[in-house]
């Protein structure tokens, strides 16, 4: 994030904020030098020239390079900074109307005179530092695919900011009652053709959208290689076990290993400033034995509980939880030793350790198979309390083993038989323990 200029406008508004004390993490009493303006108006898709443009950006891929890493940069497709050059050559590539509207600003004179959309979210305030897009038009998404172009020229990957905008059904929901100006009409989705234009270019190039609305399997079926799956955030974080397992249980074979998920990010607050140590450690562990791609977010290895502003260059001093960084390193580790997922795991379905006894449903886990095709399975105890329960083994990983050892704790467990017949695993499980299982040796 930030590669790209911010308009400057866009830094005025936010010094506006910082002055009146409505910028988060700045009071009014605070030096405006560390506001920077907000990432998401962007100027133009060019390495910024006070970060040292092309060439300080190649120098950092090609250091990432030589440590195995890729380069992933923004683009925000949806909207543009007030004073991007195509505001003014270009004023009727975005929304707007000829006289004035709510949530709108002024450009042009006389006849030239034209009030244009600010970006907006259908469900939030728009974005005042910002100028819409109307992807209505073919003009529009010719211009937006040579930015695309531009960008997948320096770099290995995008994450696409609030990619389900441009879906021409949301879309034309939203901007129905603001008319498209005279040109060409779109056909189609700016997705299913941009995304095969750059691979037919760059291949192994790595495409991320940042979805909500349960938009996320279309995003996928357009040709995303990763979805946001914001759901398991939100489910997890609300400590909603049962509503964590129905939506695995519900979600398609793409997003099971297709989904990108994360326990916090810039637009969330700090998971330490939400959970216990043992309660992160947890949700780190069950984050990171899913497939799909995994976010870690800077400074989250560390413990970090302040939530920095896009928009300035502040953040506050904190002490590093060495204790939680060495459980992510021994986590991340592990997880690599284990390989990649070799099929969309099964979801388990937690039952009764005996009649009578709830605490089964502060579980969830899955099963399946990776690397060398071994059996593995993710079990965690969400809730704040001990809790029992028994897992019913799924016969279609073949022979499940009698024995299992916990990667994490190096506890052994050994599995029955239930009243039907098959294997069964009853676990009793401290407060926020999460497992994985490897098929082992007793004794």
């Amino acid at each position: 994030m930030g590669v790209w200029p911010i308009g400057v406008q866009a830094r005025q508004h936010a010094v506006q904020l910082a002055q009146s004390g409505r910028l988060p993490g700045h009071s009014a009493q605070d030096p405006v030098d560390e506001v920077c303006g907000s990432p998401y108006a962007v100027a133009g898709y060019h390495p910024d020239a006070g970060l040292g443009g092309d060439e300080a950006l190649d120098q950092l891929r090609a250091a990432l390079r030589s440590r195995g890493l890729g380069l992933i940069l923004d683009f925000v497709p949806n909207h543009l900074a007030l004073d991007h050059p195509w505001v003014r050559e270009h004023p009727e590539w975005f929304v707007g109307s000829a006289s004035r509207r709510a949530e709108t600003f002024r450009t042009g004179s006389g006849a030239r005179q034209r009030w244009i959309a600010h970006g907006k979210d259908p469900f939030f305030p728009a974005w005042t530092d910002t100028a819409q897009l109307d992807w209505r038009l073919q003009a529009v998404h010719e211009a937006m695919l040579r930015e695309l172009f531009a960008v997948a020229e320096r770099c290995d990957g995008i994450r696409a900011d609030m990619a389900m905008l441009l879906l021409p059904e949301v879309f034309e929901k939203q901007w129905e009652a603001w008319p498209a100006a005279s040109g060409g009409r779109a056909e189609g989705s700016f997705w299913s053709h941009a995304i095969a234009a750059i691979k037919s270019r760059h291949p192994r190039f790595l495409t991320l959208a940042e979805a909500y609305w349960d938009l996320e399997p279309t995003l996928l079926d357009q040709g995303f290689d990763y979805a946001y799956d914001k759901r398991f955030y939100d489910h997890l974080i609300a400590r909603r076990p049962a509503d964590l397992r129905a939506h695995l249980s519900q979600s398609t074979a793409a997003l099971w290993s297709r989904g990108a998920r994360f326990l916090e990010n810039h637009d969330e607050v700090r998971v330490a400033s939400l959970a216990s140590q043992m309660e992160h450690r947890s949700w780190a562990a069950l984050l990171l034995a899913l497939p799909g791609l995994r976010l870690v977010h800077e400074g989250q290895w560390d413990g970090l509980r302040g939530r920095a502003d896009i928009r300035t260059l502040r953040r506050r001093v904190e002490p590093i939880d060495g204790s939680l960084r060495q459980s992510y390193h021994f986590l991340s580790r592990s997880v690599r030793e284990l390989g990649d997922w070799v099929e969309v795991p099964q979801l388990l379905v937690p039952q009764p350790a005996w009649p009578g006894n709830p605490s089964h449903d502060g579980f969830v886990g899955w099963m399946g198979r990776r690397g060398g095709a071994s059996p593995f399975l993710v079990v965690a105890n969400l809730a704040n309390h001990e809790a029992q329960c028994v897992f019913r083994l799924p016969e279609t990983f073949g022979a499940v083993a009698h024995a299992w050892v916990d990667l994490l704790s190096g506890q052994e467990f050994s599995t029955g038989f239930g009243e039907s017949g098959g294997r069964v695993l009853s676990l009793a499980f401290s407060p926020h323990r999460c497992a994985w299982l490897v098929p082992g040796k007793m004794g």
